[in-house]
């Protein structure tokens, strides 16, 4: 799990600083993928609310968070979209088991920022490494 600042007031000035409008959904969601620890489905999201949350809602604040560039969209192996925070210093890519769809953190990252004499100006970057986890290898090998 990510360190989560635990006030309100950080999420609503941090939905400020991104020019979102702070609604009390808007910090429920964002205290919430402050603590998540791998990118989950809309459908996976709506369910850790301790209420009925309204899909159309909730794919909406997740696009004005994409937006804002508070949350990330990714899609691993032809999977559904998943989300993931932005918003803290997490920086992470990920392992992605190509059998059952597990997905774990690598933290850091070693890469160095490519440079093209273009003047490309990169902003972000993901990398996601494919292969079988522990579980599915010990699987395939018949041992559980």
């Amino acid at each position: 799990m990510h360190d989560e600042p635990l006030d309100a007031a950080y999420y609503q000035d941090l939905l400020r600083e991104h020019e979102l409008s702070v609604t009390p959904f808007r910090v429920k969601l964002l205290k919430l993928l402050a603590k998540l620890s791998v990118p989950l489905s809309v459908q996976n999201i709506a369910a850790k609310f301790d209420e009925a949350v309204d899909k159309v809602t909730l794919y909406r604040n997740l696009e004005a968070f994409e937006h804002a560039g508070l949350v990330c969209r990714m899609y691993f192996n032809g999977q559904e979209a998943l989300y993931e925070q932005r918003f803290t210093d997490h920086h992470h890519h990920h392992l992605i088991c190509t059998n059952c769809g597990r997905i774990e953190d690598v933290a850091g990252c070693s890469i160095e920022t490519p440079r093209t004499g273009s003047g490309f100006k990169i902003n972000h970057h993901h990398l996601e490494f494919y292969g079988l986890c522990h579980e599915c290898q010990l699987k395939k090998q018949g041992i559980i």
